[in-house]
C-alpha cells in the first residue's frame, strides 16, 4: 500500500531513532556493554521509534503493518547487531518485559508531546519535564515561542530519562557489582513500586516514611531518579488481588 514511501519513512524514522544514539557520544556516555541488548534501551528506542512512524505515515502504519516497519527500522540503525537487536525486540515485546514497556511508554509519550499530539494521562516524568523545560525557558529569555518551548521540554526529558540513565547504568552493563547506593535505592523502590508509587519521589516519600520538602528532594533526588527506570513494575495482580472484576 505505502511501497516507496515505506522506504523513505523507514530511513528518516531510523535517522531520528539513532539521533538518541549519537547524543549519548555527545554527553561522553557513549554505548557501555550489553547497550543494545538492555530492557530499557530497546524500549525507550522503540517507543521513540514507534510514535515517529505513526505520525510520519499519518497513523496509516498500525496493527499488522508496523511490525515489518520496526523491524526495518532497527535493522538500519543498529547496523551487524540487527538480528541481534530484532530477536531481543521480539522477545521483550511478547514477554511484556515490565522495564521494556515503561521507557516505550514514556519515550512514546514524549515524542507526541513534541508533535503537538493530545495525550490523556501522561507519565509523572513527561510532567516534570515540562514543568523544568518552561522554568528553563523562562529562565532564558530569548525565545518563547511553542516551539522552543517544545525543545526545552523534550531536552530536559532526555536528560534526565535517557543520558542520565545510560550514564547511571555502565557498571550495571559492565556486569560490575552495585554500589550499595544504587542496590538500597533499587530494593527501596521495588517495594514502593508495590504499593502503587507513580515517580520516584513517590518512591523515597514512601520509604521514608513522610513527605520531602523541595529543597531535601533536590538533595537526595539523583539515585532515585537514576535508579527508577532500571526496577520494572510489578504485575497487575499486586494491585488487583482480591479485587472484583
Amino acid at each position: 500500500m505505502f511501497g516507496f514511501g515505506n522506504e523513505r519513512l523507514v530511513r528518516e524514522v531510523s535517522s531520528g531513532t539513532f539521533n538518541l544514539v549519537s547524543l549519548l557520544d555527545i554527553a561522553g556516555v557513549g554505548q557501555p556493554p550489553r547497550f543494545w541488548r538492555d530492557p530499557y534501551v530497546l524500549g525507550y528506542l522503540f517507543g521513540t521509534a514507534s510514535m515517529l512512524l505513526a505520525i510520519g505515515s499519518k497513523f496509516k502504519s498500525h496493527g499488522d503493518k508496523i511490525g515489518p516497519l520496526i523491524e526495518k527500522i532497527f535493522r538500519e540503525f543498529s547496523g551487524p547487531r540487527g538480528n541481534q537487536v530484532t530477536s531481543d525486540l521480539s522477545h521483550l515485546l511478547l514477554s511484556r518485559n515490565g522495564q521494556f514497556l515503561d521507557a516505550a511508554r514514556i519515550s512514546s509519550q514524549i515524542a507526541a508531546y513534541v508533535y503537538g499530539l493530545k495525550q490523556d494521562d501522561l507519565d509523572a516524568r513527561v510532567y516534570v519535564a515540562i514543568a523544568k523545560g518552561g522554568e528553563r525557558a523562562l529562565a532564558l529569555g530569548s525565545d518563547l515561542s511553542e516551539r522552543a518551548i517544545k525543545q526545552h521540554v523534550y531536552d530536559v526529558f532526555v536528560e534526565e530519562n535517557w543520558i542520565s540513565v545510560i550514564r547511571g547504568c555502565h557498571d550495571a552493563w559492565a556486569g560490575g557489582p552495585l554500589s550499595e547506593k544504587d542496590r538500597v535505592a533499587q530494593e527501596s523502590i521495588h517495594a514502593a513500586k508495590a504499593v502503587g508509587a507513580k515517580t520516584p519521589r513517590d518512591a523515597a516519600e514512601i520509604t521514608m516514611g513522610r513527605p520531602f520538602s523541595d529543597a531535601e528532594w533536590d538533595k537526595w533526588r539523583e539515585p532515585w531518579e537514576r535508579n527508577w527506570p532500571l526496577v520494572p513494575p510489578p504485575p497487575p495482580s499486586m494491585f488487583n488481588d482480591g479485587e472484583d472484576d
